[in-house]
């Protein structure tokens, strides 16, 4: 379409000109005839020439007109292809929502169930036995009596972890929110 444009403004301008030189040759011709006249002559010249400059004039403004119809053919594919990009944009941006928010749930899982992993590694205790049974007794399972050490240690440590957590999710939130807030105080000190 560029290349299109190209050549039609290219005509518009070899138009304009061929108009202002015959033109010129009309307004010798009036100007000649004027000093030497000839009576009244069958083919005029002058004449000719300006129904030729008639059919000039048409066609400059058909590539006036062709002009301005390409631009604005240039202008909706570019806006199309914007259009498009953006919508583009608008989907990606939402996968990466939907990626983030599908992280940001492994990660709490991750930040609820690692502290009592990692208390049950410090304790390296076994807090449930096992005990096979014998043609007299059935298989036994038996819950230590300090399991109560293993929650005491494991829900205050998971409760602090995911509020740490939250409380720095809170301060990136609030960061742009100042940044904004502190430029805003700022231009209005410096205007009068």
């Amino acid at each position: 379409m560029h290349e299109l444009a190209r050549h039609v403004l290219h005509s518009s301008e070899a138009l304009s000109t061929a108009l202002n030189v015959v033109g010129s040759i009309i307004d010798e011709l009036e100007r000649d005839s004027r000093i030497h006249p000839r009576g009244a002559i069958a083919n005029d010249p002058a004449s000719l020439i300006r129904h030729q400059r008639s059919i000039l004039q048409f066609m400059h403004n058909r590539a006036l007109a062709l002009e301005s119809r390409l631009n604005n053919e240039i202008s909706l594919a570019f806006h199309i292809t914007a259009q498009h990009t953006s919508l583009s944009s608008a989907r990606i941006s939402e996968a990466a929502r939907v990626d983030s928010d599908a992280t940001k749930t492994i990660s709490i899982l991750g930040l609820v169930f690692l502290p009592g992993t990692f208390i049950s590694a410090i304790f390296s205790m076994s807090f449930f036995n096992y005990s096979p049974g014998n043609g007299e007794q059935p298989d036994q399972w038996h819950v230590s009596d300090k399991i109560w050490m293993f929650w005491a240690a494991a829900i205050p440590v998971t409760i602090s972890v995911i509020g740490v957590w939250w409380l720095w999710q809170r301060s990136l939130a609030l960061t742009p929110a100042r940044a904004v807030k502190i430029k805003s105080t700022s231009e209005r000190m410096k205007d009068p």
